[in-house]
């Protein structure tokens, strides 16, 4: 715990309770945004901010509690735990250090979430360079690129799995190719087991996107994208037994069925 590990090797600080911290956070709590603010004036005095460029991204935080309150509630993550969760957004300047950050409640829609908090951040901090939004496919949608690139000439590094649904058939055949154009990098570990391999795209390429507005137009636009593809041996290792395992559930209950049909 902090009150253990980080808080005695603090210069000049003196040793806090573990019940001592959790009050002073309840009591930060109530005037947060403030708190934030004061720290980050402090900082840029002694250590001035680098935000040509600044990375923004969003975190859930799963609760094992019974009953949800304004803040924690449950929403279907990527993952379909449909747990009670809360939701962190994290901006951080060029060096990674954090600028700011606000929580909501787990189920609020994300994605126009992800754009509200950009721009609100961008004008508390005047921010004028570009914020990098590094989001995984939870968030991963044709109008949030429209609003980083079209409307904020921001940028994006954005994930999905590659699959049926994501991919066109000329994407796909750019996943599976393998040619002196199309080269795997391979990454062992010190026994020469393969862990993980990938390729990447010239960047030069170009990509549609398409959603409807507010008003329920069809939007149609093209960005450049440079794409990275990874395997990993692991993690394929992992989902092969995964579906086995559904395949297997899915024969026993076959089988029963059959049973009782006889």
């Amino acid at each position: 715990m902090a009150s253990e590990r980080v808080i005695p090797n603090l210069y000049g600080c003196e040793s806090f309770s573990y019940d001592q911290i959790l009050d002073g956070v309840t009591y930060i709590d109530s005037d947060y945004q403030k708190f934030i603010e004061l720290f980050n004036r402090h900082i840029q005095d002694v250590y001035p901010r680098r935000t040509g460029n600044v990375f923004f991204n969003c975190i859930n935080y799963y609760f094992k509690i019974d009953a949800e309150d304004s803040l924690s509630r449950k929403d279907p993550s990527k993952e379909n735990r449909k747990s009670i969760i809360v939701v962190q957004a994290l901006l951080l300047d060029a060096e990674k250090i954090p600028l700011e950050m606000t929580l909501f409640p787990g189920n609020e829609r994300k994605k126009p979430q992800l754009r509200r908090h950009i721009e609100d951040i961008k004008d508390r901090y005047g921010i004028e360079g570009r914020v990098v939004q590094v989001v995984d496919k939870g968030l991963n949608c044709a109008r949030n690129i429209y609003a980083a690139v079209r409307k904020a000439n921001d940028g994006y590094i954005f994930s999905k799995s590659v699959h049926e649904k994501n991919l066109s058939a000329v994407e796909k055949e750019w996943v599976i190719l393998d040619n002196k154009n199309n080269v795997w990098v391979e990454k062992r570990d010190a026994s020469g087991k393969l862990v993980y391999k990938y390729k990447e795209s010239s960047g030069k390429d170009s990509y549609t996107y398409s959603f409807k507005d507010d008003e329920g137009v069809e939007q149609a636009f093209t960005v450049r994208e440079k794409r990275v593809v990874s395997y990993n041996h692991s993690l394929a290792a992992k989902q092969r037994r995964e579906i086995m395992k559904e395949v297997d559930k899915e024969m026993r209950t076959s089988d029963t069925l059959d049973t009782i049909c006889l």
